[in-house]
């Protein structure tokens, strides 16, 4: 055999060797009784572990708060509607109402005679009292703290009705008129 036969004979088995090695070397590790591969799956588990006990104290408090808030705005907070909570003495209706320029003189004690003139229309009650307690009304914005439920009740079943109003059909006030309601 030639000098250069076996030079070339030489350089296919050294490179059929490092492949090999190299193929070997770049093999996961079949031995899943090695001490260290168990420590890590046990820290991977025990991370999880402490992860979804996390995950399951933000959701215990997340429903804690849910059902604090379901408790608030189903339960009365103005013992009767405006006239029997807010709107006694010095803030009754009629006191109310002569402080509202070019407003005629009627008895108001009421929500029901209210609405026998502000049930629908431009001066429609529910757009009236909504601006004038909302956005106008610096008293009750500072000290009732723009709360729906000081003077509405929601039930259970998502039902949202005015204190004080006993003519309600459907969780809509009475002064809701058909169109207003189908304007969403």
């Amino acid at each position: 055999m030639s000098h250069k036969l076996l030079s070339r004979g030489l350089v296919i088995a050294i490179i059929i060797t490092m492949l090999a090695f190299a193929v070997v070397g770049c093999a996961s590790p079949q031995n899943t009784n090695d001490p260290n591969t168990t420590e890590d799956n046990t820290q991977d588990q025990a991370g999880d572990q402490a992860e979804a006990q996390q995950n399951n104290q933000q959701n215990q408090e997340r429903i804690a708060e849910l059902e604090e808030k379901l408790q608030l705005v189903t339960q009365d907070n103005s013992e009767g509607g405006c006239t029997a909570g807010c709107h006694q003495g010095e803030y009754n209706l009629q006191n109310q109402i002569k402080d509202i320029e070019g407003h005629p003189d009627v008895e108001a004690s009421s929500l029901e005679e209210c609405l026998q003139c502000h049930a629908s229309g431009e001066l429609a009650f529910k757009t009236v009292i909504h601006k004038s307690h909302l956005i106008e009304g610096e008293h009750y914005t500072e000290d009732y703290d723009k709360n729906c439920i000081n003077c509405h009740n929601i039930s259970e079943d998502g039902e949202i009705t005015v204190d004080g109003l006993d003519n309600q059909e459907n969780g809509n006030d009475a002064n809701n008129t058909e169109d207003e309601n189908n304007q969403g």
